[in-house]
């Protein structure tokens, strides 16, 4: 994983998935994280409320910005998504999603 430590004030990252946003990691925690992740995902506001509004119509369900953001990510196209269809049943017990790569 690519990045450098860079703290930021909390007070300059505004998003409406507060329920997500955190203290940024220390020295060492960004260390770790940079040698053991496979990348990050992001996604803006409005991709969010756009995932919100896909769950209430199609689900009908009512998430808040913190829980829709894996859907926000799967609908912008951000993750390889595995379809339990593709393939017959052995072939789907062997498939292996590609991990997503680290768009932003």
């Amino acid at each position: 994983m690519r990045g450098r430590h860079a703290p930021h004030e909390p007070a300059e990252a505004r998003s409406i998935c507060d329920a997500l946003q955190s203290s940024p990691p220390g020295k060492i925690t960004f260390a770790i994280n940079r040698k053991l992740l496979a990348g990050i995902l992001t996604v803006s506001d409005a991709e969010v409320e756009t995932a919100m509004a896909t769950a209430f119509r199609h689900l009908r369900l009512v998430v808040e910005p913190g829980g829709a953001v894996a859907l926000a990510a799967a609908l912008a196209g951000r993750i390889e998504l595995c379809r339990p269809d593709d393939g017959d049943r052995a072939e789907r017990r062997q498939r292996r999603c590609q991990r997503p790569s680290s768009r932003r």
